[in-house]
């Protein structure tokens, strides 16, 4: 049963749920479903590919990975989608479809999302987190 799609434009084979190749960039509405030709450095995101869940749409790679840290420092295994795509920034133009996808397994969606909230938290000045805190209260009021 094939379980990846080839890309026409560099031949690399990515994940049935991307829509866009892993390496160049490219659409793959059109790629061919082919078998996994074994395990390889990208393995751990075929194994079960279609059980992983975009957790995080970073403005940059260095954002993806700063991300993608903290989670595996969890112990969260991760995989950054379209990171390649930053490069090609100029010939694509920069926004949503060209951000970095932080994914996480099914399973870890709640725990992921928590880091990166409690992570996000983190970077917020004093003022914004006392004022965080003042809302949640007169939120739970």
């Amino acid at each position: 049963m094939p379980d990846e799609l080839k890309c026409k434009s560099c031949g690399e084979a990515s994940p049935l749920d991307f829509d866009l190749c892993w390496n160049c960039g490219k659409s793959l509405a059109t790629a061919e479903r082919v078998e996994s030709e074994g395990e390889d450095e990208n393995s751990a995101h075929r194994d079960d590919a279609e059980s992983w869940v975009e957790v995080y749409r970073a403005a940059n790679a260095i954002q993806a990975h700063v991300v993608a840290t903290a989670l595996e420092s969890a112990g969260i295994r991760v995989f950054i989608d379209g990171e390649a795509l930053t490069a090609a920034i100029g010939i694509l133009p920069p926004g949503w479809n060209t951000s970095p996808r932080v994914l996480v397994a099914e399973t870890d969606v709640e725990d992921a999302r928590r880091i990166i909230a409690e992570s996000e938290r983190g970077s917020m000045s004093a003022d914004e987190i006392e004022e965080d805190d003042t809302n949640e209260k007169d939120a739970e009021s």
